[in-house]
């Protein structure tokens, strides 16, 4: 019952109220409200802005870039702890960017074709028994005693051609070792140079330490005298119990006791 009546004095008031007769707004006021509605008619529209750049901003997995790290300001941490990492699709999109700015400009590797295939064959069956040779004698070169080195040399011809199919069918189903074949190809010339050369440029720095210096021709007097040898002959030579002129004594002969000397120890 209470409810009743007071919905129905709501209803009279509102009645009466309509009835009054609306006070006329000035100019001021009209404008002022104007501006009212233009200010909230904006916060609505920016509301709605920010809205959707956040649901797009989540769907792409994307953070919020800071001013200062859009203009390359902002350093990087040493490291973070509990920081939430890149996402998984920015970590690809770094990696094809990396790989794209690798490529450009470059012809991408591929696949041996038949044709190289079939004309590449016999040049890497010489370039891989040259290489055995020079690999031999690079390790002579460099050995101290001076050795002869037959390791790569007993590869022979059989082994090396099966070496050569195994290497071309790896090229013709892989592109990188196929860019590789191709690049031993076109640099044999300058890898054999280095091959040849780094050797000799190791022994002829150790020559003058082995065998002496003598710039005598030259007007200039200046000599050094070799090195002593290091190893266990030059040890043996010079450790005093050898016969020689170093040491000042004849050969070692084995030892006679004289007749009373051998009685007192029991010489037989």
């Amino acid at each position: 019952m209470a409810r009743a009546v007071a919905k129905k004095r709501r209803k009279k008031a509102q009645k009466a109220a309509a009835a009054r007769p609306k006070a006329p707004r000035t100019e001021a006021q009209l404008a002022a409200a104007r501006a009212n509605m233009e200010k909230a008619r904006q916060a609505r529209e920016a509301n709605q802005a920010s809205q959707q750049q956040g649901a797009a901003q989540s769907t792409a997995g994307a953070f919020v870039v800071h001013p200062a790290d859009a203009a390359g300001q902002r350093p990087g941490a040493f490291f973070t702890l509990g920081g939430k990492g890149k996402s998984r699709a920015e970590k690809k999109a770094e990696r094809e960017q990396t790989q794209q700015a690798k490529t450009d400009g470059k012809e991408p590797p591929h696949i041996l074709t038949a044709f190289e295939a079939e004309n590449f064959r016999e040049k890497l069956f010489e370039i891989l028994v040259s290489l055995w040779e020079l690999a031999d004698k690079g390790l002579s070169a460099t050995a101290l005693d001076g050795a002869e080195c037959d390791i790569w040399r007993s590869i022979d011809d059989a082994d090396t051609s099966f070496l050569v199919d195994r290497i071309i069918a790896k090229g013709r189903a892989n592109a990188y070792i196929g860019a590789q074949v191709r690049m031993l190809i076109d640099h044999w010339s300058d890898a054999r140079m280095v091959a040849i050369l780094g050797p000799r440029v190791l022994e002829s720095a150790g020559w003058h330490q082995a065998h002496g210096l003598n710039v005598a021709f030259a007007g200039v007097n200046i000599q050094m005298p070799p090195k002593a040898r290091r190893g266990r002959g030059a040890r043996a030579s010079q450790n005093g119990h050898q016969a020689g002129p170093a040491t000042g004594y004849g050969p070692t002969q084995p030892y006679q006791p004289s007749g009373s000397e051998g009685a007192m120890y029991g010489a037989q």
